[in-house]
């Protein structure tokens, strides 16, 4: 059995730390990732700016959301959105 890899659609900023993801299924939600954020140390430090937060994009393919320059490494994958949205 092979599951299908997401893919975002759309992404927008909801809050100072939460995103509104509509998948290519169609499903949209809202991601709070505060604490993702918080485990993140000083990779995703940037984050916490909301500045730099807002700039969230769709990453390659729609495989990902992604902030700041277009080879950075600030990103978080459509798999581990959808694991969020879960919890």
């Amino acid at each position: 059995m092979t599951t299908k890899i997401p893919r975002i659609a759309a992404v927008t900023v909801a809050a100072p730390s939460a995103l509104a993801v509509r998948f290519d299924d169609g499903t949209e939600t809202q991601v709070e990732l505060a604490g993702w954020i918080a485990t993140g140390g000083t990779l995703l430090a940037p984050l916490r700016d909301p500045a730099v937060f807002g700039t969230a994009r769709i990453g390659l393919y729609g495989g990902s959301v992604a902030w700041g320059e277009e080879d950075g490494d600030l990103a978080i994958d459509a798999h581990h959105l959808r694991l969020l949205t879960a919890e």
